[in-house]
């Protein structure tokens, strides 16, 4: 009887133990997901501001910073600013960005990947849509987009998210 005692508290202890690390390790993905969209609302808001230099504060600040489109590759932080400024001059370019269908999967404790859809809207230019895929890395200031595959709905447009 005594043993029975004894196997039995042992199995609560460690269905405890289980329980506990799941719960620690989904909580830890729910705050690291919640983080991570927090970067993405940054950056919507930055946008609409017509701050695109605070929308680049989501982008992870170096030279080995990848932004691939359709129709080129552009290399580091400074690069990929520049291109934004040369693609949206303006706030009617700019127009309003609103980010749908995220869908954050966090691979690793400090790594992760987010796809989803970007739409702008656009007066008097056309409106421009399309979808995303973002790996983000977390670094000590923070999540940081390490690398950013925006394709436009349209063939021919050339618009990043």
């Amino acid at each position: 009887m005594m043993n029975q005692i004894h196997k039995s508290s042992r199995h609560v202890t460690l269905t405890c133990l289980c329980l506990s690390s799941y719960l620690v390790v989904g909580c830890a993905q729910n705050t690291a997901e919640h983080n991570i969209k927090d970067v993405l609302n940054d950056q919507t808001d930055a946008w609409n501001r017509g701050d695109i230099e605070d929308f680049m504060l989501g982008y992870w600040q170096s030279d080995e910073l990848t932004f691939e489109a359709p129709d080129s590759v552009t290399k580091g932080w400074r690069a990929t600013l520049e291109r934004y400024q040369r693609r949206y001059p303006n706030r009617a370019a700019m127009g309003t960005l609103t980010f749908s269908n995220l869908v954050v999967d966090v691979t690793a404790a400090d790594e992760a990947t987010v796809t989803g859809r970007f739409h702008l809207k656009r007066d008097p230019l056309p409106d421009a849509s399309g979808h995303f895929v973002l790996t983000l890395r977390k670094f000590v200031e923070g999540w940081r987009i390490v690398r950013d595959r925006t394709w436009s709905d349209l063939e021919n447009e050339e618009v990043e998210s």
